[in-house]
């Protein structure tokens, strides 16, 4: 037990003793990977409790009457009302990912433990004031535990242990009947003494409609009165003047500013990332003024002075068709050039962490991977964020693949990670420069990435969706491989008969 030092979970924990088998910083991290993948698949009526569940679940409080370390667990009704209705599709979602990293109902303490009057409950809002049910009433959480006829509700568990609630509160779990119920002997079923929401909004609707109707008759009363045969209507007209242009009015675009900022020297250019034949890739910042920086970081590729006009061609017909790419999982176009040279391309980005560098940052010592071994209660995080990882490349790839774009270089070393873990995939032609033993001359002709590539592209050097199908199974063996170069102790001339040979990477 030790107080809680972290940030992510410090609305619930802050102030608190937490119970930790390992570095509360690691633990933490399994917290938000977990809830960012999650946070993708969340319906808005679960989104609020998932945070609360599983940093209380995963970073549980100590329990102050214990002599030795011991966790505040949380209560089993709860965590049923969150597994069989409130978060039922993710809790079913996360299960066939990462099952152990998640509660089990059915050990928590429930009714009559000694642990239950101090168990950790996740606040329903409004759970206590349920009182009315929608539709079928499948999604009502209250409290309410009495019948129709005035029986009192049994325990679910021990009358049908297939739904698995230890409560006796009023459900109709899978919507299987009109409206909560609960069971009154081993046998029978009544439906609860809880109204239809309808019902009270039929009521209040009614009044609506009265109300109405008498505004309605006022008015007309008002107009026979009325002998003002030359009504002035500046007022009415001028509010929707106003109100027409404060909504036309055109919000500032970053796009063209962008633009406009780096054909007026207010983007400093900080330091070359990488150069080709024909265009140069450099890292700069946009300035808040000649002196001071902002916090935007900007990759720019600019097409050399001098170069054969097809060049020129190529690089704005690759202006038209990134400029229409916009996705999370995309290194996008922030700018281009206003048409005068030199020509150029402004793309976000995201500093030096590509995929790559962050995969072998992260690669366990001995010592890390003798204690994921003994540790019985979680995964390893590696596999929740890695899944992430590939997810994403999957994502950003298949809306490449939908607007017709074929990548023809995909690999760890060309997809950046922010901050917040996003997978950012690049185009801007760097990895050769950066890591330059992954490329080889293939023909005597190209710069290729050829242990990433199928026999096929090596073969007749033409890339289709397909190949970058080929590149994307080649980047999860590098995700799963902590950036292991693929055919590594093979030099590039042995790596390409491999490929050609069908000889397979082996598991990672």
């Amino acid at each position: 037990c030790e107080p809680y030092k972290g940030t992510f979970c410090s609305k619930y924990l802050k102030g608190k003793n937490v119970y930790v088998k390992d570095r509360q910083q690691n633990v933490e991290n399994k917290v938000a990977t977990l809830i960012g993948i999650l946070n993708r698949h969340v319906t808005d009526r679960c989104k609020e409790y998932v945070i609360p569940t599983l940093c209380n679940y995963i970073i549980p409080p100590c329990a102050k009457d214990s002599k030795k370390p011991r966790p505040i667990r949380f209560c089993r009704d709860d965590c049923e009302v969150l597994q069989n209705t409130v978060c039922k599709l993710e809790f079913h979602y996360a299960k066939q990912r990462f099952a152990k990293m998640l509660p089990d109902c059915s050990v928590l303490p429930g009714p009559g433990s000694p642990e239950y009057k101090t168990c950790i409950r996740v606040t329903m809002k409004g759970e206590d004031n349920q009182y009315c049910y929608n539709g079928t009433g499948e999604d009502y959480i209250g409290r309410l535990n009495v019948t129709k006829y005035g029986m009192p509700c049994l325990s679910w568990k021990s009358n049908d242990p297939v739904y698995k609630l230890s409560h006796n509160f009023c459900r109709n779990p899978r919507g299987q009947h009109e409206a909560p119920w609960c069971y009154v002997d081993k046998n029978t079923y009544e439906y609860c003494v809880i109204p239809k929401c309808s019902e009270a909004s039929d009521a209040i609707m009614a009044v609506l409609i009265l109300a109405f109707v008498s505004i309605i008759v006022y008015l007309k009363v008002q107009h026979r009165r009325s002998t003002l045969p030359n009504r002035d209507h500046s007022s009415s007209g001028s509010i929707s003047k106003s109100t027409q242009s404060t909504l036309q009015q055109p919000s500032s675009d970053f796009k063209q500013s962008l633009i406009d900022d780096a054909n007026q020297g207010k983007v400093k250019f900080l330091e070359l990332l990488g150069e080709g034949g024909f265009a140069k890739v450099c890292k700069a910042a946009l300035m808040r003024n000649e002196t001071e920086y902002t916090d935007v970081r900007l990759a720019i590729k600019r097409l050399k002075p001098n170069v054969p006009p097809q060049v020129v061609e190529n690089f704005k017909n690759e202006i038209s068709v990134l400029m229409g790419l916009q996705d999370i999982n995309v290194l996008c176009l922030v700018g281009v050039s206003a048409g005068e040279e030199p020509l150029f391309m402004v793309f976000e980005y995201f500093e030096d962490m590509d995929m790559h560098r962050y995969l072998n940052l992260h690669i366990p010592s001995p010592a890390q991977l003798q204690d994921d071994l003994r540790d019985d209660c979680m995964h390893d995080p590696d596999e929740v964020l890695f899944l992430d990882f590939a997810l994403q490349v999957a994502s950003g790839m298949a809306y490449l693949a939908e607007n017709n774009f074929i990548h023809r270089d995909l690999a760890a070393r060309n997809c950046f990670i922010t901050e917040d873990n996003i997978v950012k995939i690049s185009n801007l032609g760097i990895g050769s420069c950066r890591y330059p033993a992954d490329y080889s001359w293939v023909h005597g002709s190209s710069l290729l990435p050829v242990r990433w590539m199928p026999p096929e592209a090596l073969n007749s050097l033409h890339f289709t969706h397909r190949s970058d199908v080929w590149s994307f199974g080649v980047v999860l063996w590098e995700i799963y491989s902590y950036g292991r170069q693929p055919y590594s102790g093979y030099n590039n001339q042995e790596a390409i008969e491999c490929i050609r040979n069908m000889q397979m990477l082996p598991c990672p």
